[in-house]
């Protein structure tokens, strides 16, 4: 982790010597080499805000679940006196680290979304949450490009509409809006070219 000791206006300077562009957007401070970068992931999280994701973004331990899925070092947390700054080290991995980025916008946003709804009672749906998504819905999530497989596989339950785990109307009626709305998150992700499904 490459420690952070100067900061000049927007500019950043890290022990390794390394000069970053440094910027706040939603909450979440980032410092990155390239600009065309920074404005995909500017576009990433501005199409997430829009569909309602503003609460979520903003979560303190959001960064931290963020920073735990790009590997090789692609991104690290840094702290700078109590502000916490999201980190992306441009390189070969670059575009693993905003599909892991993006992703766990998603991930998220799905356990904060049903948590919130039923509170923390274990309902029939965070139980199937927790059975298939320990599973699968890390890899899936945190790994898009290569999870075509667990992908189809959960497309394919609700295509048959094999919701085993519910068990009253409200709930299926909750459960297909959070479909839908999962649904418009990766397309609207693979419109800007982020995730490839």
């Amino acid at each position: 982790m490459d420690k952070v000791i100067a900061v000049e206006g927007h500019s950043v300077v890290t022990a390794g010597g390394r000069m970053f562009l440094y910027i706040e957007h939603c909450g979440i401070r980032f410092m990155v080499q390239d600009e065309t970068a920074l404005h995909r992931i500017k576009r990433a999280i501005n199409l997430l805000c829009r569909i309602g994701y503003d609460k979520m973004v903003r979560r303190s331990n959001m960064l931290t679940v963020v920073c735990s899925a790009p590997k090789n070092n692609a991104g690290a947390l840094l702290s700078l006196g109590n502000a916490k700054i999201f980190f992306i080290d441009f390189g070969p991995t670059t575009t693993y680290t905003l599909r892991s980025l993006a992703s766990c916008f998603v991930h998220e946003a799905q356990h904060c979304t049903q948590r919130h709804k039923y509170g923390d009672a274990l309902t029939p749906l965070s139980r199937f949450r927790r059975e298939w998504g320990a599973c699968r819905a890390q890899k899936q999530f945190l790994k898009l490009a290569g999870g075509e497989k667990e992908i189809r596989y959960l497309d394919s339950l609700f295509q048959k509409k094999q919701y085993w785990w519910i068990r009253t109307k409200r709930e299926q009626a909750a459960w297909d809006k959070w479909i839908a709305r999962n649904n418009l998150v990766f397309n609207g992700l693979c419109d800007l070219g982020i995730v490839s499904i």
